[in-house]
């Protein structure tokens, strides 16, 4: 099934492996409420075909961040979201769940997370309970997108104070407004998180410093999937003293 899955499909070797083990998971329930009658898991030793090969994922330069910015001058909320993506690294989830409490001491405390249209009083991990440290450049943007706010989401959708959908966002207002100034980089939230380990790096921090920042577990985890030393350039050191 696995190999037909991968014939049939584009799917990387990852992906058919979350495949695998979901069944692994799904048939080990199975056993536990006596719907499946066997000594083992007939999933647990299969193994997983390659797979198409993964595409390059994408890390935002400190250029196209402060490009995209500039392009979003007339949109204050998306051009304070994407700063704040950009300059924390936070997963979009945990962009969603900022509150306005959480904002303090110069730092964020990342207690919630939202996903898709459930709020959540917990993180991805226990590791991502970790503050994290707002840019004194970010906190004069936060300054002004927050209008006095004291309380709800950092960044409210347009109905009940509910937060903003990112998706939305991005299809309605970002990706139009940066085809028109001519800014052809944009390629998903997680390009930020991404594109700040890596302008990190070239700026000369360590792995290990950028490891805390981003909250990871494994050191190896932000090595291998978030520090692109391949997309590290000249071109990309511009100067952090303004946004636009």
């Amino acid at each position: 099934m696995l190999n037909q899955i991968a014939e049939e499909s584009e799917l990387s070797h990852t992906s058919l492996k979350h495949i695998k083990w979901f069944l692994v998971a799904a048939l080990n329930y199975a056993k536990q409420v006596d719907a499946l009658q066997s000594d083992g898991n007939p999933m647990e030793h299969t193994s997983v075909p390659k797979g198409a090969a993964s595409e390059e994922t994408k890390a935002y330069s400190l250029k196209e961040i402060i490009s995209m910015i500039a392009a979003l001058e007339d949109e204050p909320v998306a051009g304070a979201l994407i700063a704040t993506a950009a300059f924390t690294g936070l997963r979009r989830s945990e962009l969603r769940g900022l509150r306005w409490p959480d904002y303090r001491h110069g730092q964020f405390f990342i207690t919630h997370t939202v996903w898709n249209t459930s709020a959540r009083d917990k993180t991805k991990t226990i590791d991502a309970k970790a503050p994290v440290p707002v840019l004194n450049l970010l906190a004069k943007v936060l300054e002004a997108h927050r209008n006095g706010a004291s309380e709800g989401y950092v960044f409210v959708g347009p109905k009940n104070g509910r937060p903003l959908n990112l998706a939305n966002l991005a299809r309605r207002v970002i990706v139009p407004k940066l085809k028109a100034a001519g800014v052809q980089c944009w390629s998903g939230w997680h390009g930020f998180r991404r594109g700040l380990a890596t302008n990190l790096y070239e700026l000369g921090e360590d792995e290990t410093t950028i490891q805390a920042i981003l909250r990871h577990a494994d050191v190896k985890t932000t090595r291998r999937h978030y520090i692109k030393k391949n997309v590290v350039t000249k071109e990309s050191k511009v100067s952090f003293t303004s946004p636009r």
